[in-house]
């Protein structure tokens, strides 16, 4: 489901439209879609400082629960990982935040 709404996302931003995420009250499902597209297309963030991003646009109350920051350290792994392993196959870092 991420990397559908994450390919969304990167679409309608190379078009130069606007992307507003949202749920519910903006605190949980919304941003952290956007911690991990921001993990996704800046691979060099750790999973908090991505979180410290989203915070600071959408407010302290941003990722609330313990599920949703598990998520997204969960996500970020799955990344590392996925760049390991293309990294073995070709000797060369998978460009992951492309699109």
């Amino acid at each position: 489901m991420c990397l559908e709404i994450h390919t969304d996302i990167a679409n309608c931003l190379h078009q130069g439209k606007n992307v507003i995420v949202h749920s519910r009250k903006s605190w949980g499902r919304a941003p952290t879609v956007l911690a991990t597209y921001l993990l996704r297309v800046h691979p060099e963030l750790k999973p908090d400082v991505a979180i410290e991003h989203v915070r600071n646009i959408c407010g302290r109350h941003a990722v609330q629960t313990v599920k949703q920051y598990n998520h997204i350290h969960e996500y970020y792994e799955h990344l590392v990982q996925s760049i390991s392993s293309q990294k073995s196959k070709d000797g060369r870092a998978s460009p992951i935040g492309s699109y």
